[in-house]
């Protein structure tokens, strides 16, 4: 949640600085637009990671119970009475 406030903080504060560089000056403006290009795509970066290391996490331990703990395993050990 901490990384979401301060990106968002961020942006209005990248807003805020486009603006003012459409007020001052086009070269300046040039200069801050391609930093935010920079910057979102750093960001989509990032979050992409997070969404891939939480899937893969999940992966991880879908694959780590063993065969004694599926369902189907329990039902036919309950029935054959072992």
């Amino acid at each position: 949640m901490k990384n979401y406030i301060i990106l968002f903080l961020s942006l209005i504060f990248f807003n805020l600085t486009l603006y003012l560089a459409l007020e001052i000056n086009k070269l300046f403006f040039y200069l801050l637009a391609s930093f935010l290009v920079f910057y979102n795509f750093c960001i989509l970066q990032i979050l992409s990671r997070e969404s891939v290391n939480k899937k893969n996490e999940n992966i991880k331990k879908e694959f780590d119970s063993s065969a004694d703990e599926h369902p189907i395993i329990k039902a036919a050990r309950e029935r054959l009475g072992k």
